[in-house]
């Protein structure tokens, strides 16, 4: 019985590693693709490319974490999933506005943030509200 347990519990990590994994090369391919648009590389490692990492690990963090569920693995994947996509948006959204640096630079900051506060909230706010 304890066996079934362990061998079920290393499936579920290596889909959390696969979905994850997935994430990351959508994040690179994104971010690829909008610095091709934009022509503004430091968007490409520092406002997607570093989040994906952190979400990855973050929800990777999640399954390992034995008082984690299922449920807040997913939420970390959509929120990853839904700030890449705002955050693509947004730059070539501002890309196309023709916007002064310092504007594209700060309204992808302020996505970044709110995007690691809300997979901050995913992995813990559980936990929180049971307390």
């Amino acid at each position: 019985m304890q066996k079934n347990v362990i061998e079920e519990k290393k499936v579920n990590i290596g889909l959390t590693i696969a979905i994850h994994s997935i994430i990351f090369v959508g994040a690179f391919l994104i971010s690829a693709k909008l610095a091709e648009i934009t022509g503004r590389f430091l968007v490409t490692w520092l406002f997607i490319l570093i989040p994906a990492v952190l979400f990855s690990l973050f929800g990777i963090a999640a399954r390992l974490d034995s008082r984690q569920n299922i449920m807040q693995n997913l939420a970390i994947v959509v929120i990853a999933a839904v700030y890449l996509i705002v955050s693509a948006i947004a730059g070539i959204v501002l890309n196309c506005l023709n916007v002064s640096e310092t504007l594209f630079y700060s309204v992808e900051i302020i996505i970044m943030v709110i995007g690691i506060a809300a997979v901050l909230w995913g992995y813990r706010g559980k936990r929180y509200i049971e307390h």
